[in-house]
């Protein structure tokens, strides 16, 4: 097992960094926020110049909502194991630091992009998530109105505009439905049935959909629509009211299914609104530049590079333009990239093109906004960040000692000689069985058996076990978790004995052996990566270990977990 030992490691990375002490923990500790300010923060550990406060492990423990249920002392526990951990992290962030690799080319972008994403999930969360759950009152509305049912075919096209004409003019031309379907459709649920959804209830569909669904005449195919990121082309093959709802009050597939449908309209809403917001325009002039260059050279939505249509020049001009925002044509161009082709423009076509910009710029849409509304200095963003560079820089720094690591083909081998017996499969033993209520019926059947009856027909006649009597008693393969009172019985026996009576809990088995398989030791190969992974696993551990050993002498370490289980203890005394 090839490794180097830590400390040359450690110092090997870091021997062409500036290593100064004081440098380092300022950076460290402006990247992370230093020490808390706010008088509420309890600090339960600090490593070198950062603190680690009862606001971050919280953080952690939430996100976890099976810990909400915990009683005290498992919360304890539990969180004593999280701060354990940001201790480890932060030691590894320290020395990923220390070493310097925080400056290797790519990991400011990595994290860049790691930092815009915690703002937008922040700021959607407080524009959409926080706002949809369904009122009680809004969830028996809904109910009710699943008496309303329709069943219709139904296509819906991840494909181009040109590609969902062709596809209804060939349905109105009279083409099989179900060929087309299984060709076209997206939708899993009615694909393999020719399209066909079965009767469900209209309210389940989206607002356009239900609107189409209103209009259309029975046995008519709709014009192709787009509602949220598909076409759909669908036909109305018959409607009926039902009495009363199916669900009952608080069903709660339904509060999901509402919680769903009321997120996604209101994601919709807002990325109107914010491109509204932002004044964010379509350059014309870009897109005639963009018709007249590709028309007659490729079809709208066609998977080939029409980036090489365009000079650098070209691609340099605005394509949209915001109050503050802007999203150049080689943005544009490259975001037939991004989305599925039914989000793609087509010729003359103005709202198609603002559809592709908007889903194109949700997200740049959403952090500018939440950059203007100070979400940069939100609490929430500030102990995310902090969290996920610290983690990042760890995991960076555990990436870079791992490498050293190489497992050898001969310390597998040596392994597997060494612990032959870890891999030794248990004898497999198959059975007939017959089940018993009594120890008399048992005794009267066996003596049946005896006298020469057949096996499969008792256990027909007899068998309480009917998923196994109608096969003749084939209860399948037992070992030392499946019916093992049975196997242990069986063990000594060979191909084609009966034994019982045998006891199992209230009830008598008889069983026949039918088959049997005996223990084997498994085949290297087959056991080859197993071994590898377990053996490259604890290198990495012992490894890991010493090396968070040499970098608590470097820098110092101080918890207390006496004031984690105070803290802890007085947030359950005032909830």
């Amino acid at each position: 097992m090839k490794r180097r030992s830590t400390n040359r490691l450690y110092h090997s990375i870091r021997k062409n960094s500036c290593f100064i002490p004081l440098l380092i923990a300022l950076v460290f500790f402006a990247l992370f926020g230093g020490c808390d300010k706010t008088p509420k923060s309890v600090i339960v550990a600090t490593v070198a110049d950062s603190s680690i406060s009862m606001d971050i492990i919280n953080t952690i423990f939430n996100e976890n909502k099976d810990n909400l249920t915990l009683g005290l002392e498992q919360e304890i526990l539990v969180k004593r194991t999280i701060l354990d951990n940001l201790i480890e992290k932060q030691l590894l962030a320290l020395a990923a630091i220390d070493s310097g690799l925080h400056r290797q080319e790519g990991f400011a972008r990595r994290m860049e992009r790691k930092r815009r994403d915690i703002v937008v999930n922040i700021y959607f969360d407080d524009m959409v998530n926080s706002q949809v759950e369904p009122s009680p009152e809004e969830l028996e509305t809904f109910r009710r109105q699943t008496v309303a049912k329709v069943n219709m075919q139904l296509l819906k096209l991840y494909s181009p505009f040109d590609t969902v004409m062709n596809v209804y003019e060939r349905l109105v031309s009279g083409e099989d439905f179900k060929s087309i379907a299984l060709n076209y459709s997206t939708d899993s649920f009615s694909r393999s049935k020719a399209g066909v959804t079965g009767f469900q209830s209209s309210v389940f569909y989206l607002p356009k959909m239900r609107s189409v669904i209103d209009t259309l005449p029975v046995g008519v195919f709709s014009q192709p629509f787009f509602e949220n990121d598909a076409y759909w082309i669908i036909k109305v093959m018959d409607k009926k009211i039902e009495p009363e709802p199916f669900y009952e009050p608080n069903d709660r597939s339904l509060f999901f299914r509402l919680l769903e449908s009321n997120r996604l309209q209101r994601t919709l809403e807002l990325t109107d609104s914010l491109w509204n917001a932002n004044g964010c325009k379509i350059n014309d002039s870009v897109v005639r530049l963009y018709e007249d260059r590709i028309t007659g050279k490729v079809s709208y939505g066609a998977s080939v590079n029409i980036s090489a249509e365009f000079t650098d020049d070209e691609k340099a001009l605005d394509f949209v333009r915001c109050d503050d925002l802007v999203w150049s044509f080689g943005e544009f161009l490259k975001g037939f990239e991004q989305v599925n082709p039914a989000f793609y423009p087509h010729k003359e076509d103005s709202p198609s093109y603002i559809r592709f910009a908007k889903r194109n710029l949700f997200e740049k849409m959403l952090y500018h906004s939440a950059e203007a509304s100070g979400y940069l200095d939100d609490p929430r963003y500030k102990v995310q960040w902090r969290l996920t560079y610290m983690r990042s820089l760890a995991d960076f720094m555990q990436g870079r000692l791992y490498s050293e690591i190489d497992i050898t083909d001969k310390e597998i081998h040596d392994y597997y000689q060494a612990n032959l017996l870890s891999y030794k499969e248990p004898t497999k033993i198959r059975v007939d069985e017959i089940r018993l209520k009594s120890l008399d019926e048992a005794k009267s059947v066996m003596k049946k058996f005896k006298n020469g009856a057949d096996f499969g027909r008792l256990a027909r006649k007899h068998s309480i076990r009917r998923s196994t009597a109608d096969r003749g008693g084939d209860l399948g393969w037992t070992n030392s978790d499946r019916y093992a009172v049975y196997y242990y019985a069986a063990m000594d026996s060979g191909i084609g004995a009966v034994i019982g009576p045998i006891k199992d809990g209230i009830e008598y088995g008889i069983i026949k052996i039918t088959d049997k398989v005996p223990s084997r030791t498994k085949d290297y190969n087959l056991v080859r990566q197993d071994i590898r992974k377990d053996l490259l696993a604890v290198a990495r551990d012992s490894l890991k270990n010493a090396l968070l050993d040499e970098l608590k002498s470097e820098f110092a370490v101080e918890i207390n977990y006496q004031l984690l289980e105070t803290t802890v203890k007085s947030g359950r005394k005032s909830a």
